[in-house]
């Protein structure tokens, strides 16, 4: 009885804690959101004098200096919330129904193989090989396409959005930190702004996880010890053309046009 009253309490404790949410970052997972709630978080940490290792737990340090409360999501499209790409509904869009969204793209075939070696090496869910990771209903690319056709279909519900690419992150993070402050209405500091994006290059970044730094579970080693299953892996686009096979590529290009005509 007492557990049950602990999971009642935990589930009103976050219900009030969606409510006060101000800005969703959305995405898929794999699609850069550890180095963009990074990134955000180290300016904060800079910018009011906060310890950088605490950069990751993006949602408190807004609540502790005060300003409008950033919180992240995977909605529908998290590998561990539903069976199969069948499941997955609109109704994990209600959490941003009148809230400013941030969403996160990137490459679907450079997300699959990203949580290919997430699912394989990281966290071991997956005993397979890349093609047949990607045809599987809970982890391939017909859980991504349903989850963002899910998200185009609700997108209007926010109260104002704005998209943001991986590649764009990688093309001028500087610029994409800027444009999702002012969309967050978060003072810009542009010194702050340089010295954030500079802390996260990915080799520190790969530097920082192997050390522990971050207090956050997110960038905790998990059960392998290989390099392929570092969250940190490679940080670089296009890397698809590493891993898949034509018919991989072709497979997944029909699946997400055929979504698309939907």
């Amino acid at each position: 009885m007492f557990s049950k009253f602990k999971q009642i309490r935990r589930g009103l404790k976050a219900a009030r804690h969606r409510k006060q949410v101000a800005v969703w970052i959305v995405s898929v997972p794999k699609s850069g959101r550890t180095w963009l709630r990074s990134t955000i978080g180290t300016y904060l940490c800079i910018k009011f004098g906060v310890d950088k290792s605490q950069a990751l737990d993006l949602a408190k340090l807004c609540i502790e200096l005060k300003l409008p409360i950033i919180e992240l999501t995977h909605g529908c499209s998290d590998f561990g919330k539903y069976t199969n790409a069948s499941d997955v509904e609109v109704q994990d869009c209600e959490l941003w129904a009148g809230k400013k969204v941030v969403f996160i793209t990137r490459d679907v075939k450079d997300v699959l193989v990203s949580a290919f070696h997430h699912m394989k090496y990281r966290t071991e869910e997956f005993d397979g090989d890349i093609s047949e990771f990607i045809r599987t209903d809970r982890f391939g690319v017909e859980r991504i396409s349903a989850a963002l056709n899910s998200w185009k279909a609700s997108k209007n519900t926010a109260s104002s959005s704005i998209d943001v690419t991986y590649e764009a992150m990688h093309e001028d993070a500087e610029a994409v930190l800027i444009s999702i402050l002012e969309f967050c209405s978060i003072p810009i500091d542009l010194d702050c702004v340089r010295d954030a994006v500079e802390f996260n290059q990915f080799e520190n970044m790969k530097r920082l996880e192997q050390k522990k730094f971050f207090s956050h579970a997110s960038m905790r080693p998990m059960k392998s010890a290989k390099p392929e299953g570092r969250k940190t892996r490679e940080g670089k686009t296009g890397q698809y053309m590493n891993y898949l096979s034509q018919s991989d590529v072709d497979y997944i290009d029909y699946v997400m046009g055929k979504n698309k005509r939907k």
